[in-house]
């Protein structure tokens, strides 16, 4: 019995909190049984001796070891380990500057343990119980110590509210909300455009270390601004490649080569760099660091911070107390996050402290040329092979009043010390001698800035940016998108097209509204805002520049490192902004939704608010009020409008493309603004969503008046003094107007003209219903550039009549779905107004065309295929693709992806994310656009021609639209691809209760033969499938990093051993056949127990077993991931039991990726899918095991006996599904079979 707790002793543990012991792991094992358990030692965190005594008191009397008494015959009793709730956390309050609480484990109040402190739920600071309190003692709850108190600097935090939160080992929190004045200081800012990288060279000496010296070339090479002097210095390195690596870095633009004629050391080499650099400021670097985007740029900025800076040194993963998130060298990326993404995120969270230290960091170290002229160079006599040398420098300039500063912005990545090899002890004792000798103020200043809260405020952003890499969404490029209202149509706009994107781009804000600039991130409909900045210098409409602006949305816009910049509006913010954001490297684009970079009028009206659309020669009179005060705007007169247009043109020539939504629009815009490239202008009209269309129209009975309904904020260019004139001609008041939205407040008011209110986008079908309209109207003055609210009435069932001006009158003409009124002359308008209420003929064809409306580009001009074309766009990087002719040739192929899921279509089963939705996400790379809709928004789209190709899934297409849709494919001649990942033409029985499958297996037949091909997941279903087509495919369950780059969490300590088992709840006959191999186990290891999530319906389970619920969402695959990771920590191994039967022999082994993902072990029948999985030889960790009772025991058995290294062949399997199993980023591979298949 002994060897059992052994199994379950933690000598670790053990030895931590009894410093009185000392040993090997088997003597402390050897303490705690003799004596230990007498002195209430705990032998592990999972089980209390002096808890289990207390309430066993059997077991106490009769002199029992506890963990013994458990482990044999407690647990089958379901007698407790320790207390449920045995640790206690509190915080007794908290401040902007440091926080007081307590952390007691009542099972053990002698014991002193750690306290985790978190920050807006980010890990700050671990903490000890140990200062004393008095209190907790009196109360019996401690021996006297158990308070803990925390320094905090939150003042250096943006944002007045934050979380602070005490977390026990036991994962119990107590948490306290902070309300902090936003004093923090604004970090000086210099753009890089004036930064002089002229005067700066970097400095690489060189000893071996090959491949570290490769890649240190690559990346300088890559993220080295061109004007900077890049010198290596190679210091009579033995390996020979390290010769021919600097004859291929000599022909390298700003690369300079040294070679020394003998040995000099690193001290001499690094100094024999600072001379032959000349009058340059110097950065010095290891040949086994690794430089990200923005270095240079970075450690310059922090260089002018502040006077007299003498060095500036990044923050590293290696490099001591320059490390970050975590001090000291264990700072690996966790799989799957790229050097360069981490270094961009930390930079994105910097707050730009720039902490002053008393000494650098040589691996990467800035250092001025005032100061080397000033205190000369390296003391190489002392330091010749280094350690030390950048210590003495740095203390000496401290000394003669200059500062050594660390970039927390700027992250470089270091090997550390490999090219000193084993004397590196040796080297590091002699050069801290010399420096202790001739500084003895150093030991206590590296001592203080070591422990400074400013300093961890730095490593504690850096965690915040660990942990935005590892968001599924950070895995994707970035796309900024530039506003500046919050209302209207615009911002609502720009939210559909990030909602439609947000799968393949990571979306960000920015707003600004001429005097706070917000940058935030936008995720599923919400705005969560990330960087604040109040304009001291705010922008004004006569430059229309702000210098303040473009220095701070530079500095973002480096940190952010967006692939595309989307300007949707240019009001309120600086005409910089194109050019800043192309030199920051992305794609940029600008969106005109209205005139105002024609004419600051915006919608083109003179004095006697004519449309005047020709702009030369006009005057717009004084400026109305818009977007600006009156007095900010000089009086529009030509002379005005024409350097306006020019300041635009100059303005948006740096833009890769422009976009608006009609011809019209188009049109108008480049007869004005000359300048621009009318070939890289694109017409884009706007998508809109609707889950239901209806049918509001009613028809008008004889004597009735009829109701015009006006939706949208009515001003005057909306036609509101026209609706008016028209009410002054209806004596016999026939019309009766309704206002669905805001209006001025100077509006006229008649008795027939009834206003409503404003009213929400999703509720305006509610309120219309209402008003019970006949008709709808947009009597607007000037030709919109596309007009949602004509959209929003077609939605709902109602002809629309509009003005004669080209956008609108076109969309009606084109749709026959209302009327275009001619002229503006009242008298006419109300006689075609009243000519058309009268004539019930026409009231019906037009509503029989609003309902042709709905089921065409209604359905089919969703957001995603408006985000499709956007894509499109986006993906635009050489001048010749912005030609039409090259846009026509290679456009990119629209595919239709059909699949059973949400009317959202945001949710669906795990089976469509993983492979359908997972594969055909759209990123900036793809080959392919992918449109996810709705079987009827397919049906629409196939009869336009919007299409090239579909992917359909399952029984995703309904029984009643198969014929009418493949009828569509075959008139177009487009074809489809159908995928399956059961045999869903022989379900059984069991699994089909209602028939439904049955019903629908001759329509999925129809499809299958009809498809270009079939896709599967297995081997025996392409079998199954292959005598219904020709073509069918082997597409197997695979994983992707964007969901599963997290790696496993540790296993929680405890004295359980939990099998974990999830599944849909299908798996009744699974689970039956395991159950009674469980039982037998439990016999001799009561604690085993199962944890399951789905699996069964049933509610009569053994106590043993805990069947965890889900909360609304989390069924959602992206959802059900991180729900994974977080109970994986609390159980030991995975099993995967399946009878064996045909239908199950055609399914895949998806379930044991996701458990080899989790790093879990895994126990699975020897079926066939899991037994396929490794084709000739079985993957690690995974164990096949037949099905039969006797045999699940011995695998049971086996897999508990392991003991606490049960868990690690689950590590192998992971590496194994992570190098077979998982999706390619890029997708390259199926975007070449969806094209070959599809468009041949």
């Amino acid at each position: 019995m002994h060897d059992r707790v052994a199994a379950h002793f933690d000598a670790d543990y053990y030895r931590a909190c009894n410093r009185d012991l000392a040993g090997s792991d088997a003597d402390l094992l050897k303490h705690y049984l003799q004596q230990g358990w007498r002195e209430k030692r705990n032998p592990s965190p999972g089980f209390s001796v002096s808890y289990y005594l207390e309430k066993n008191p059997d077991v106490a009397e009769a002199g029992l070891e506890p963990l013994q008494h458990y482990l044999q015959q407690g647990a089958q009793e379901n007698r407790a380990a320790q207390a449920a709730d045995a640790y206690r956390v509190y915080v007794d309050e908290a401040h902007a500057d440091h926080a007081r609480g307590w952390a007691v484990n009542e099972a053990d109040p002698a014991e002193v343990f750690d306290i985790d402190i978190l920050l807006d739920d980010t890990l700050l600071r671990q903490v000890r119980n140990k200062d004393p309190r008095g209190d907790l003692q009196n109360m019996g709850m401690s021996t006297g110590h158990g308070g803990f108190v925390v320094n905090l600097r939150l003042d250096l935090l943006p944002g007045h509210h934050h979380k602070l939160t005490a977390r026990a080992p036991n994962k119990q929190e107590f948490s306290l909300e902070i309300q902090v004045p936003d004093t923090r200081p604004i970090p000086p800012r210099i753009a890089p455009e004036f930064l002089t990288f002229d005067r700066v060279a970097v400095v690489v000496p060189i000893y071996n270390a090959y491949e570290d010296v490769a890649i240190c070339i690559d990346r300088l090479q890559a993220h080295t601004p061109a004007e900077v002097d890049i010198l290596l210095i190679n210091d009579c390195s033995p390996d020979p490649r390290i010769a021919g690596l600097l004859d291929k870095a000599r022909t390298l633009p700003g690369f300079r080569v040294l070679e020394n004629s003998e040995n000099m050391g690193f001290t001499r080499t690094i100094n024999r760099g600072l001379t032959e650099t000349g009058g340059r400021d110097v950065i010095i670097l290891n040949s086994d660091a690794r430089v990200t985007p923005g270095w240079v740029e970075g450690l310059l900025q922090a260089a002018q911070a502040h006077p007299r800076v003498a060095t500036v040194t990044a923050m590293s993963d290696r490099a001591g107390a320059f490390s970050a998130p975590n001090i000291g060298n264990e700072n690996d990326l966790p799989e799957g996050i790229s050097e360069e993404d981490y270094a961009r995120a930390f930079r994105d969270r910097s707050l730009r402290l720039y902490p002053s230290v008393p000494t650098g960091n040589g691996f990467c170290m800035f250092i001025a040329r005032a100061c080397m002229d000033e205190i000369g160079l390296l003391d190489a006599e002392a330091f010749p092979r280094g350690y030390g040398e950048e210590n003495d420098f740095c203390m000496r300039a401290r000394r003669a009043g200059w500062q050594n500063l660390i970039d927390d912005a700027t992250y470089v990545f270091h090997d550390r010390s490999k090219s000193f090899g084993a004397a590196k002890t040796d080297l590091m004792a002699a050069g801290r001698k010399v420096i202790d000798e001739r500084y003895p103020e150093y030991s206590a200043a590296i001592r203080y800035y070591g422990s400074s809260p400013v300093l961890e405020m730095a490593r504690f952003r850096a965690r915040q940016a660990l942990e935005d890499c590892q968001a599924v969404q950070n895995n994707l490029p970035r796309a900024l998108f530039v506003v500046a209202t919050q209302t209207g149509g615009t911002p609502q706009t720009n939210g559909d097209l990030m909602d439609a994107l947000n799968d393949g781009l990571d979306t960000w804000v920015l707003r600004c509204d001429s005097r706070i600039i917000e940058l935030s991130r936008y995720r599923k409909g919400q705005m969560k805002r990330h960087r604040y900045h109040r304009l001291t210098d705010p922008i004004e409409p006569i430059t229309h520049v702000s210098a303040e602006y473009d220095a701070v949305v530079t500095d973002w816009l480096t940190a952010l490192a967006p692939k595309v910049v989307h300007i949707r509006h240019l009001a309120w913010h600086s005409l910089s902004l194109p050019r800043l954001a192309k030199a920051s490297g992305a794609r940029v684009f600008h969106s005109f939704h209205d005139f105002y970079t024609v004419c600051p009028s915006l919608k083109l009206l003179d004095t006697e608010d004519i449309y005047r659309p020709d702009t030369k020669g006009v005057s717009y009179g004084a400026y109305r009020p818009e977007l600006w005060r009156e007095d900010q705007m000089p009086v529009l007169e030509p002379e005005w409008v024409i350097q306006w247009q020019e300041n635009f043109q100059a303005a948006l020539a740096h833009c890769d493309g422009y976009v608006t939504t009609t011809d019209s629009a188009r049109n108008t815009i480049l007869r004005n603004l000359t300048k621009l490239d009318a070939d890289r202008f694109h017409v884009i009209p706007h998508g809109r969503d609707f889950r239901t269309f209806h049918q509001v129209q009613l028809t008008p009975t004889a004597g009735e008046r009829i109701r015009i309904l006006l939706p949208g904020n009515l001003s005057v260019a909306k036609g509101r003094d026209l609706v008016f004139d028209i009410l002054a001609q209806d004596k016999l008041g026939l019309l009766e107007f309704h206002v669905l939205g805001a209006v001025e407040k100077d509006s006229p008011t008649h008795p027939r003209f009834i206003k409503h209110g404003a009213y929400k986008r999703d509720e305006f079908a509610r309120e219309v219903e209402k008003i019970r309209p006949h008709l709808g109207g947009v009597f607007s003055i000037w030709d919109e550039t596309f007009c949602h609210t004509l959209t929003e009435m077609w939605a709902i069932g109602l002809p629309v009549m509009v003005l004669d001006f080209p956008t609108l009158a076109t969309r009606v003409s084109d749709s026959k779905a209302g009327w275009v009124l001619k002229g503006q002359d009242p008298v006419s308008l109300y006689c075609q107004i009243t000519g058309i209420c009268g004539n019930p003929g026409a009231l019906r064809t037009a509503q029989g065309a609003v309902r042709d409306w709905q089921a065409g580009l209604g359905v089919a001009h969703s957001t995603r295929w408006m985000a499709s074309h956007y894509m499109d766009l986006y993906r635009l990087n050489t001048p010749q693709a912005n030609r039409p002719a090259a846009r026509a040739k290679e456009r990119t192929p629209q595919i239709a992806v059909v699949t059973p899921s949400a009317p959202d279509l945001q949710t669906a089963n795990a089976s469509t994310y993983i492979r359908i939705w997972e594969r055909t996400l759209n990123g900036l790379e793809r080959e392919c656009n992918y449109i996810r809709m709705s079987p009827a928004g397919l049906l629409a789209g196939l009869k336009m021609g919007l299409y090239d190709g579909a992917i359909l899934q399952r029984n995703a297409v309904p029984a009643m639209l198969v014929d009418p849709i493949l009828e569509a494919f075959q008139a177009r001649n487009i074809r489809f691809m159908h995928d399956l990942d059961d045999d869903l033409l022989n379900v059984p029985e069991e699994k089909d209760p209602d028939g439904a499958y049955a019903a629908y297996a001759p329509f999925l037949e129809k499809l299958l033969r009809n498809a270009a091909a079939i896709t599967v997941s297995t081997p025996p279903l392409l079998e199954c499938m292959a005598p219904f087509n020709d073509t069918v495919l082997y597409l197997p369950n695979l994983l992707t990093s964007r969901l599963w780059s997290t790696p496993p969490l540790p296993r929680r300590r405890d004295l359980a051993i939990r099998a974990f088992y999830m599944g849909t709840r299908t798996h009744d006959p699974d689970l039956e056949m395991v159950l009674p191999a469980f039982e037998q186990v439990r016999e001799v290891y009561p604690e085993l127990t199962l944890t399951m999530i789905g699996v069964t319906e049933r509610d009569d389970l053994p106590p043993w077993i805990r069947h965890l619920g889900l909360k609304p969402g989390q069924s959602e695959y992206p959802s059900f991931v991180p729900l994974l990771h977080h109970h994986a920590q609390n159980v030991d191994f995975a099993i995967a039991p399946l009878t064996e039967t045909a239908f199950n022999d055609a399914k895949s082994a998806l379930k044991i990726l996701d458990y080899g993902a989790l790093g879990l072990p895994v126990l699975a029948s020897d079926t066939g899918g899991y037994r396929r999985l490794g084709h000739k030889e079985t993957p690690p960790g995974l164990t096949l095991v037949p099905n039969a009772t006797d045999a699940w025991v011995r695998a049971l058995t086996a897999m508990v006996a392991q003991g606490p290294n049960r868990r690690l062949p689950g590590l192998a399997l992971r590496d194994w599904v992570m190098t077979n199993r998982f999706l390619d980023p890029g997708q390259c591979t199926f975007d070449t079979l969806v094209k070959s298949t599809l468009t041949p």
